[in-house]
Order: structure tokens, then C-alpha cells, then sequence
């Protein structure tokens, strides 16, 4: 059993999402995958390597379940008075800040003037309760929420976050000086995470479209340029070099506010360069493997959020699938040529290709998991945009490092970078055929099992064909069914915002502060919305973000009607009825 770190990483996650999904038949299938090992064992035909694996991935999805089971138990609903540490803080756009009190998360929004930090350590009253989006939140490790408490702040942070926060103002404040726009707003996003960023809808829109919006989500990417420059810069010392690029990638792991694909990627790249101080060769699966432990060891509930999961696969795509390819095109190669496969190498764009390729290939399912459409034409596109990545990052860091009139010189050569990648996204937006994941998963599971099939029957030489004819006929089904469902009604409606598609345009809905969400998800769904109605606080915001939407202002309970739809409003709930649609 040479992949030990595997099977226990991988056995205790395929736990935790056990019982994150199976619900009241958790124990029955925990005690279940006990027995069936256990069967296992005693069958003597079986080898014993074999029998050891089935069994450590057992025992090891038992204890996922079991941990699940215990941190996933909500805190007393109701009046609540206590003293927190802010874990997590969105002060641009959203008000949304995440407590923790008795080892446990609390969401909290906050509408007034409040300008909390990580690290903050404040006191609240307020009524908890259960989150309307529970999946969501409950990804986020948040068992309960208040809305509109009473916040005293009882001491402000004034280290390292502190110190951080000024550093992120700053160059965001250099940036926007400049005037870029959108362009501008994409690199924030780059360098601090979407979250703080301004882009507008349309820009937002067309990065979804053409599949790029990951790129603007700080994760592997940023890292692996960021430890590249600095281990450039460090020289061969291996030991210097593996503090510079520890040093690096922390500093930009706090500028992100630590969200959990970075945490990730820092582990997997001091696993990577660490391996080189003992003049070990690390193993991507390996590295994964402890990285994913880690996380889930510190976060089970995160396991079923969609910025794990694509981290996940992405890097797994990256890093595993992606070798292997390049590995088995070198091998082709070898044979073609008559050499020797040690000296038989790619060319440097095929490389890159296959890399992108592999990534994509590999984020898909989880794409279509969490996301109602996918992008037909993101491959093509992020074959294009990440290489424009690595140099706009380049500046950016530099400039962000620098200051003064230096900072805004490379800040103009990241924006020209930033101006030509929208732009390359905008023309992708225009031709793209978003394909409904829905409608796609069921073709695709059948896709893939007849791949297998024609694999396991005619080998090699049959299962490309097959994928590829599958993937194609995926594709155009999808496609057609995506555009035959614009003309149905439909409704997306989340904790305090909701977005309603109809044949003749789209409406948004906000009751509080949702904005930087809800233009985030009409982008995606790629919807611009011809009417909003929100609070008078966002009225002005709306109006700029959305110029051709009629704004209505919501005052109290609010009944209206949307081509047929009924939404009636109390509060921070909404309700829609689509009958008359």
C-alpha cells in the first residue's frame, strides 16, 4: 500500500460528504462500509495489499462520518448575547462578517457603519437563527446567523491583519486612481479576490460567459506565479529559496483574507519545495492528499462548498492528470521516433495546452455540481487567458509591493494586460453557448459509463472516439435545451436577494445589502435585469450598476408582479409564486 495518505485523505472526505448528504442514513451506511471491509478481509482470494487498502479507506470515511456528525449540531436558536472574534470580513459590498464564539461560526449582518477587520474582537446581542441557504452557509462552517445585531467592538485588531488591510486599501486606491474601469476592478480581483472588487455587471457577465471568472478567484494560479517569482529571485540555495517562497506566499495569502483555496495552495506549495530541502521528489497525490486532510481536519463542513471543491479538482487536474498526459504523450512520441522516452519531450504550446485541457476536464463535474450553466467555449478561452495571467500578476505584485509613482507604473502595464484579457472574454461571451448542467448530468454520466465500456472492450483506440463523440453530442444537446428553457420562467432565490428569469427579461431583487452576490449570480446566469427592487440605501448603486433597470425602492412588506409572477416581500424573506406565470 504505497499511497497511504491517499486512501485515509480521500476514504475520510468520501465520509464527511456521506454524511453531509445521506442525512438519517448516515449511520446505517457508516456501519455498513464497517461490515462490508470487514467481509472483505475474510475473503481469503482477495490479496492482502488490496484488503489493506479497502479497509484504511473504510475506516478512515467511518471517522469522516462520525466528525461530521459531531461539529454539524447548530448552537440554540434564539436571544444571544456573546463575545466573538471576527474570523472573516466583507466590507466591500457586502456586511457580512463571520464570528466565532464556543468554538463555533457565526454569520452576522450588519447594515450601518461598521468597518470590521479579521482579528477584531467585538461583543453581540442579537437573535440567532438558521441561515436560509443552509447548504451554503453550512459549507462556510455557519450554523446559525443574525441579522441587524447590536455590535460593541471591545478591541481592534492592530497587528499583521491590521497591517494588511491598510496595504489592500492602498493599492486598491492606486488602482481605481488610474481610471482603468473594469480593467482595473480585474486586477483587485487578482490580487485580493473577487469579493473587493467593483466590476460592473457587464464585464462580470462576460467573464462568466467565457469560463474566466476563476481567474479573478486568488487560488493555485496567483501562488504558483507569485513562488515561481520568488524563487527566481532567491537564486539555488534551496533553503532560501523555500523561505522566500514561504515568506511570498503567506503575505498573499493574508492579502486574500485566507479563503480556503489559497490555504490549500499554500499547503501543496510548501509540501512541493519542501520536498526539495531533503532532495525528495514530492508527489502531486501525495501532496493533495496532506493538503485536503488538513483542511477537512480544521474545516469539515467546507467539504461540500463549491470553492473546496473546485480547488480541489483543479488542482488535481493540474497536478495529477496533467503529468500523466504529457508522460503518455512522450511515450507516443518515443515510439514514433525510436528514442528514448527519458529524452523525448514536448513542445512547450502543446504542454501548455494539455495542462489547461486536463485542468478543465477535471473542474467540469464540479462545475456542474454547483453551477446552473457552464461555458462551451472555457476551454479554448483559458488557453488564451491564463498565460495573460502570469505577466498582469507580475506587475501587479510588484506594484502592490512597491509604492509611489513606481507602484502606478507597473499598475498601468497590469492594467493594459487586464484590458486585453476582458476583452478577449468579451468577444468569447458573444459566440458562447452556455450549456445547462442540469440538463447535461444525466447525458454525462451515461457518456462516461459507454466510455468505459468501449475502453474496457476495444481498448485505447475506441475510448478516445467515444469520449470525444460523447462530449460533442453533450455539447449540442445542451445546447439546444439551453436555449428552448430561456423561455420558461424560472426563479433563483437566496438568503435575502432573488433573481427571476421571464420570456421577456429578468428582475433582482434585494432586501438588504446583497449586491456584490446578487450581480455576482445574475452574471452567471447571464441575466440583465431590467427592473431592481431594493432598499434606498442601494438605490444609487443599483441605478449605476445597472443603467437601463428600472429602480424601485422596497418600503416594508412589498406585494408586486412580475409578468405573471406574484413576490411578495416581508422582511428578509421572499417569496415568489410562479402559477401565474
Amino acid at each position: 500500500m504505497t499511497r497511504k495518505l491517499v486512501y485515509v485523505s480521500f476514504g475520510y472526505m468520501g465520509g464527511l460528504l456521506i454524511a453531509a448528504t445521506a442525512g438519517g442514513l448516515t449511520v446505517p451506511l457508516t456501519v455498513g462500509m464497517l461490515i462490508v471491509g470487514a467481509v472483505l478481509m475474510l475473503i481469503k482470494k482477495i490479496p492482502p495489499v488490496y484488503t489493506a487498502v479497502i479497509m484504511t479507506v473504510c475506516l478512515s470515511a467511518a471517522a469522516g462520518s462520525v466528525v461530521y456528525s459531531v461539529v454539524n449540531v447548530p448552537p440554540q436558536m434564539g436571544p444571544a448575547s456573546f463575545d466573538g472574534v471576527v474570523t472573516e470580513a466583507d466590507t466591500e459590498g457586502v456586511p457580512f462578517y463571520i464570528v466565532r464564539h464556543d468554538g463555533q461560526l457565526t454569520g452576522i449582518y450588519i447594515y450601518g457603519e461598521y468597518s470590521l477587520i479579521r482579528g477584531d474582537r467585538i461583543h453581540v446581542d442579537g437573535t440567532l437563527s438558521v441561515p436560509k441557504n443552509e447548504s451554503y452557509m453550512r459549507s462556510k462552517g455557519i450554523l446559525a446567523v443574525m441579522y441587524s445585531p447590536e455590535i460593541t467592538v471591545i478591541r481592534k485588531e492592530t497587528g499583521l491583519f491590521r497591517w494588511m488591510d491598510g496595504l489592500r486599501h492602498i493599492s486598491m486606491s492606486t488602482i481605481r486612481y488610474l481610471g482603468a474601469g473594469d480593467a482595473g476592478e480585474y486586477i483587485i480581483g487578482m490580487l485580493f479576490g473577487s469579493r473587493y472588487w467593483s466590476i460592473s455587471s457587464s464585464a462580470l457577465s462576460d467573464l462568466y460567459a467565457a469560463g474566466a471568472g476563476h481567474t479573478a478567484a486568488v487560488s493555485g494560479l496567483h501562488l504558483s506565479i507569485a513562488a515561481m517569482i520568488a524563487a527566481a529571485v532567491a537564486g539555488n540555495d534551496r533553503r532560501l529559496r523555500f523561505i522566500a517562497v514561504m515568506l511570498t506566499g503567506a503575505v498573499i495569502a493574508l492579502a486574500a483574507d485566507l479563503t480556503v483555496p489559497v490555504i490549500r495552495a499554500y499547503i501543496m506549495t510548501a509540501i512541493v519545495y519542501g520536498a526539495g530541502l531533503s532532495r525528495r521528489r514530492s508527489d502531486p497525490l501525495n501532496s493533495l492528499a496532506i493538503a485536503v486532510l488538513v483542511i477537512l481536519i480544521h474545516s469539515p463542513l467546507c467539504v461540500t462548498g463549491a470553492s473546496f471543491m473546485l480547488s480541489l479538482s483543479g488542482t488535481f487536474g493540474a497536478a495529477v492528470l496533467s503529468p500523466m498526459a504529457e508522460r503518455e504523450l512522450c511515450r507516443i512520441k518515443a515510439e514514433r521516433e525510436g528514442t528514448e522516452r527519458m529524452f523525448t519531450h514536448i513542445h512547450p504550446v502543446l504542454r501548455s495546452a494539455v495542462f489547461i485541457l486536463c485542468t478543465q476536464a477535471a473542474v467540469l463535474p464540479a462545475s456542474m455540481v454547483f453551477f446552473d450553466q457552464i461555458s462551451a467555449v472555457s476551454p479554448i478561452v483559458n488557453m488564451l487567458v491564463i498565460p495573460l495571467c502570469a505577466p498582469a500578476l507580475f506587475f501587479s505584485y510588484i506594484g502592490a509591493a512597491a509604492g509611489g509613482a513606481v507602484s502606478k507604473l507597473f499598475f498601468i502595464f497590469a492594467v493594459v494586460i487586464a484590458k486585453v484579457i476582458l476583452w478577449l472574454c468579451h468577444i468569447a461571451a458573444s459566440i458562447a453557448s452556455p450549456l445547462p448542467s442540469g440538463a447535461i448530468l444525466p447525458e454525462m454520466v451515461v457518456g462516461g459509463i459507454l466510455a468505459c465500456l468501449a475502453g474496457a472492450v476495444g481498448g485505447k483506440k475506441t475510448l478516445l472516439p467515444t469520449a470525444l463523440s460523447t462530449v460533442s453530442l453533450i455539447m449540442i444537446a445542451g445546447t439546444v435545451v439551453y436555449c428552448t428553457s430561456l423561455q420558461a420562467p424560472q426563479a433563483y432565490i437566496e438568503d435575502g436577494y432573488a433573481l427571476i428569469r421571464t420570456a421577456s427579461g429578468s428582475a433582482a431583487i434585494d432586501t438588504g445589502n446583497d449586491r456584490y452576490d446578487l450581480k455576482r449570480d445574475a452574471a452567471r446566469y447571464g441575466l440583465h435585469p431590467s427592473a431592481v427592487l431594493c432598499t434606498k440605501g442601494q438605490a444609487k448603486k443599483y441605478a449605476s450598476d445597472f443603467p437601463d433597470a428600472d429602480i424601485y425602492i422596497i418600503e416594508g412588506d412589498t406585494s408586486c408582479t412580475i409578468d405573471g409572477i406574484a413576490v411578495h416581500i416581508d422582511g428578509h424573506d421572499i417569496q415568489v409564486d410562479m402559477t401565474g406565470a
